[in-house]
């Protein structure tokens, strides 16, 4: 490494430059000269100084560049230093007029006061300025430093303040860019005092506007606002309003900072205005930029992903690939916090193929993928993904880079079930960190342990890991203080200091209610609501709770998304968890309270909320969740809900039928999740579907989710069956229950006694009931689709299902006197189905095909149709059905793992059969696992003979379709008849 030059190295080198600037030759052609364009007649030159005001900074440089060319033509005695001295002239006269200010004047003062050596030595410092800029521009920052620091004391010797104070904000700015926050703060506080002295007023807004930024940047955002206030009143008042765009800008970003977002997005929104009409597209990028982070950090995904997709194509037409990799990296974090992950890894990987040259924003990028990929479920990619960081970051010796990776690869460990290995990586970043000192990793590390502990139920040793998250970087934008606050707090709460943690929840409330951050603020309500519990005050934990959800259902009213909705009550569940819990506890101490009929009003109201508004908007109604009386009021005599709402302390279980009504409390979700994934594997298996662990195991179930209820279903022929969390993913209708009362012989299948169906919640079967056609509408009908010999993502082409060309066979010949189209080989493509008049009339739709899960983006689950000509097979998605209108009464999906998609905490199942019910369909059959094609191809004629009557009840007919396969020793096992399952409304077919 070369050493930086000294200062009289420095002014060594400078001498001979200065003796090599001498004695170039004085003429310059006027194209590269910036003053050339100021030479115009007298009457002209005022307007063309006017046409300078938006950049005066642009006619300074024009000015210094004259004043220096002039001195240099008169040391060499050249004919054109007459020329320049009266141009000179002309311009310091009409400067004052036409910009308002007196350099040129001030500068010819002075000049008047210098003797020939002093004129030279202006040569000379000129010169130094200019290789202090070139060694600035190749990246030299410490002899550019040294240089400029050599311009300034040749400035000062001759007393040219205004050149000095100049240089003075060039050296802060180097200093700013190579990240010397403390340097940079020194040159800048340097040049506002010499400024100020100046008196010019743009001058001061620019050093004010830079120190603001300075100040933002170290974190210190009530001296980076008073800094940037300042500057913009002056930049307004001197109508700089270009520049005043970039200082609305940051003081945006300030304000969010500071917890006033509305007064952020006011400065942001005059930003962009003043930006736009000046056709400054790169401060327009920058505003653009900081603008879609505040909204980020406000949760206003949607809109911040907008903002940066403008922002990315400002970016590509001007063809900045540096500005627009960021963009992409920007881009990509949005739509991963908004579990939008498949387009979030897509912008990563673009990211990735435009910083390929710079190795540490590439590791910095293969970290955030890694993170994508592990969060939309893909844990084995994100794994090789870390490990190329990893190596990419050793070999930069990126210390930060490879504490983030740690943290990387201890989620995946998390998510891949080796919970002490995630441990172990967590505290290996965190020893990175601590070694190379650096303070944001010290606190990434420490939260992710601290988290990583909470999980294992090891508060006691979190505690402190939590408390040095917070201490690591106390200077933190308010939503990630407040975020470390509550965690904190949460160490405190776990640990047993209650007043403590009560203490810093308070604190979150205020700034939270202060800032708008409605997230923290019920964090801290739901949290606070504990200690009351514990605390033996229900009454004072109710209220806290009550208060916890009105701001969740506040959040959820403001999603202008399906995806956005249900994520803001997945996030939030466990307050609704909380409040019906103590309400069901406290109802088995006063049974008459009217406790637990409230915890059954909360738990609709936590339940399938994003579904019941989604449906009840395409069908143009107000769907509410309703309570117990209206609950009952769906049922017949021989019916009965089983409605779960499991949460971590306890699960409660509501069985409801016509006349009465109870509730029991049963295992929580971590006593029940391992058996449900059991027996779902199981089930999954025709070769263990049947075996001794699959019967011990549904055995089990059916002890700890029917049989405490058993007796009060006397009399029932007919479950709905609500499931809630992790019992989404069995089909009931598989638990094997002992003999009836009074009755002998081997356990049987609930199938065997009851005919069983699904809802999302008691709410939304009531919606799904409504409005029941009257006479018979078309069967469409799909099946057997040719799909070509494409490979589908880079697998074997997809194999034809033969089988489902019966099950349309099936449903003409059974039809009746319905009207009947089906699409099959060629012609069962998504643009043939989506153009069919009788589509949105259907009264049965049946698409036999295969299926595909997403349960990183549900919205992209799919069914595979025909292939258009010789292209890849075609796809009708989640996201495609739900901007259907549907009348069916019932929506058949006779293919593989349609049942299933991604489980949302809350919401249920989000996949295909949600999308179908969204769009207007009254009920689904769905499969849970991958069926037989045989086997399901005869279910299917036995369910719709029936149900094609007339008379049979939909749900019937598939209960009795099941008990016909039961009886047959070779369909026996629930393998081939138990996936099925009906969700939504029940009744016969008009």
């Amino acid at each position: 490494m070369i050493p930086s030059p000294s200062r009289l190295t420095v002014l060594a080198l400078l001498a001979l430059a200065l003796m090599a600037a001498l004695a170039a030759p004085a003429a310059v052609p006027a194209a590269a000269s910036p003053w050339t364009r100021f030479e115009v007649p007298d009457s002209a030159l005022a307007p063309t100084l006017a046409a300078a005001r938006a950049d005066l900074n642009g006619f300074e440089a024009a000015w210094n560049a004259l004043f220096v060319a002039e001195l240099r033509a008169g040391a060499a005695r050249a004919d054109s230093a007459r020329r320049l001295l009266a141009l000179e002239r002309r311009i310091a006269k009409a400067e004052p007029g036409a910009l308002g200010s007196r350099i040129g004047a001030d500068a010819l003062a002075l000049r008047g006061r210098w003797k020939a050596v002093d004129r030279a030595r202006r040569v000379e410092a000129a010169v130094i300025e200019s290789l202090a800029v070139a060694a600035r521009t190749a990246g030299d920052v410490p002899r550019a430093d040294s240089v400029f620091r050599a311009a300034i004391d040749a400035y000062t010797v001759l007393g040219e303040r205004r050149r000095e104070a100049w240089v003075l904000g060039s050296l802060g700015s180097l200093r700013l860019v190579a990240g010397d926050h403390t340097a940079a703060l020194e040159a800048y506080t340097r040049a506002l005092v010499a400024r100020r002295a100046l008196g010019d007023p743009r001058l001061i807004g620019n050093t004010l506007n830079d120190l603001g930024q300075t100040y933002y940047v170290l974190g210190r955002r009530v001296e980076a606002y008073g800094f940037l206030r300042e500057a913009a009143e002056i930049r307004e008042r001197t109508n700089q309003l270009a520049a005043l765009s970039n200082t609305l800008g940051f003081l945006g970003s300030t304000l969010g900072a500071l917890g006033r977002p509305d007064s952020a997005k006011t400065c942001f929104r005059r930003a962009i205005e003043l930006a736009s009409a000046a056709g400054d597209s790169t401060r327009l990028l920058t505003v653009l930029v900081n603008h879609a982070a505040l909204l980020g950090d406000l949760g206003e995904r949607d809109e911040a992903i907008e903002v940066s997709r403008h922002a990315r194509a400002i970016a590509i037409a001007r063809g900045d690939d540096t500005r627009r990799a960021t963009l992409e990296g920007n881009l990509a974090d949005l739509l991963r916090e908004s579990g939008r992950f498949s387009e979030s890894v897509e912008h990563y990987q673009r990211a990735l193929e435009l910083q390929r040259d710079d190795p540490r924003r590439t590791a910095r990028s293969l970290c955030d993928l890694g993170a994508a990929l592990n969060a939309m479920g893909d844990p084995d990619r994100a794994r090789a993904v870390l490990a190329r960081a990893a190596a990419l970051a050793d070999s930069i010796g990126d210390p930060a880079r490879r504490t983030a990776v740690l943290v990387g690869q201890s989620e995946v460990a998390q998510t891949l079930g080796d919970a002490s290995g995630a441990q172990r990586l967590a505290r290996r970043a965190l020893e990175q960190a601590g070694a190379s000192g650096d303070s944001t990793m010290t606190r990434l590390a420490s939260l992710a342990l601290g988290r990583l502990l909470i999980e294992a139920g090891q508060y006691a040793e979190a505690g402190p890991y939590l408390e040095r998250s917070f201490v690591a970087m106390p200077s933190l934008p308010t939503g990630q203080g407040l975020v470390a606050r509550l965690n904190r707090a949460l160490a405190w709460h776990l640990t047993g200091r209650m007043d403590d943690a009560e203490r810093e929840y308070r604190v979150v409330l205020a700034e939270g209610a202060r800032s708008g951050n409605a997230d923290a603020v019920m964090a801290a309500y739901t949290d606070l609501g504990d200690i009351a519990e514990r605390r033996a005050r229900p009454a004072e934990a109710l209220d806290f709770y009550a208060r916890a959800l009105a701001v969740a259902d506040s959040l959820r009213a403001m999603q202008r998304s399906d995806r956005d909705a249900i994520k803001t009550l997945a996030e939030r569940a466990a307050a609704f968890e909380a409040m019906i819990h103590l309400l069901v506890k406290r109802s088995r101490v006063d049974p008459d309270s009217g406790f637990a009929e409230r915890a059954f009003e909360w738990a609709e109201r936590s339940r399938a909320r994003a579904f019941l508004d989604l449906a009840a908007g395409a069908a143009g109604r107000d769907a509410r969740p309703i309570g117990l009386a209206a609950a009952q009021r769906l049922l017949g005599d021989d019916e009965a809900l089983l409605e779960y709402s499991v949460g971590d302390s306890s699960t409660t279980l509501w069985v409801v039928r016509r006349a009465r009504w109870s509730c029991v409390t049963l295992p929580a979700r971590a006593g029940l999740r391992a058996r449900v994934l059991s027996l779902r594997r199981a089930l999954a298996d025709p070769a263990t579907a049947t075996g001794a662990a699959a019967r011990v195991t549904s055995r089990v179930l059916y002890d700890a989710l029917v049989a405490p209820v058993a007796a009060r279903l006397d009399g029932v022929t007919r479950l709905v069956v609500s499931p809630d969390g992790p019992l989404v993913a069995i089909p009931f209708e598989a638990l094997l229950a002992p003999p009836a009362r009074g009755a002998t012989g081997p356990p049987r299948y609930l199938a065997e006694r009851y005919a069983v169906s699904y809802a999302p919640s008691a709410s939304a079967l009531a919606l799904l009931q409504s409005g029941a056609a009257t006479r018979p509408g078309p069967i469409v009908a799909l099946g057997d689709p040719a799909f070509g010999d494409q490979p589908v993502a880079g697998l074997d082409p997809l194999p034809r299902l033969p089988a489902t060309a019966s099950e349309l066979r099936v449903l003409a010949a059974l039809g009746g006197t319905r009207a009947h189209v089906s699409l099959d080989r060629g012609g069962a493509t998504r643009e043939a189905l989506l153009a069919l008049d009788e589509l949105p009339r259907a009264e049965v739709l049946h698409l036999a095909s295969h299926g595909t899960v997403n349960e990183a983006e549900p919205d992209r689950s799919g069914l595979w149709l025909a292939a258009a000509g010789d292209g890849p097979p075609g796809r009708l998605e989640a996201r495609d059905i739900m901007r259907l209108r549907l009348a069916a009464q019932l929506v058949t999906l006779s293919a593989c793992e349609t049942g299933l998609g991604r489980i949302e905490r809350g919401e249920g199942v989000v996949g295909l059969a949600r999308a179908f019910l969204a769009a207007g369909a009254r009920s689904v059959l769905v499969s849970l696992w991958s069926v037989n094609d045989a086997s399901t191809a005869s279910l299917m004629e036995a369910f719709y003979r029936r149900a094609l009557d007339g008379r049979t009840d939909r749900v019937e007919a598939l209960a009795a379709a099941k008990r016909m396969m039961i009886a047959d020793p070779k369909t026996r096992s629930p393998f081939y008849w138990a996936p099925f399952v009906m969700i939504g409304a029940s009744g016969p077919l008009p």
